[in-house]
């Protein structure tokens, strides 16, 4: 790598990443155009994360799998996968309950 080339950013692609997981939680809402309830907010969160994490952004798979733990902090699937991702992440206060 020469002395001037740039180093390629990863800045664009993760925020894209995250936004496109953002979209799926937020198509649950939908501006407020038909009341949630716990279960449909806690599946529109856990599908955004199983996305987020498909598509290998560690961060915002985190946070959705965080949301859908609001409401069922009990699921072994949802415990497993924040962990293992916050804790990849460095984020072991946050990790560990």
């Amino acid at each position: 790598m020469s002395v001037l080339a740039k180093p390629k950013s990863t800045f664009r692609p993760r925020m894209i990443r995250l936004v496109s997981a953002a979209g799926l939680g937020a198509l649950t809402v939908l501006a407020g155009a038909l009341p949630m309830d716990a279960a449909a907010q806690n599946a529109g969160d856990f599908l955004a994360g199983r996305h987020a994490d498909m598509q290998k952004d560690s961060e915002a798979a985190a946070l959705f799998y965080q949301r859908a733990l609001a409401q069922d902090p009990n699921d072994p699937y949802l415990l497993r996968r924040a962990f293992v991702l916050l804790a990849a992440d460095g984020k072991f206060d946050k990790a560990v309950p």
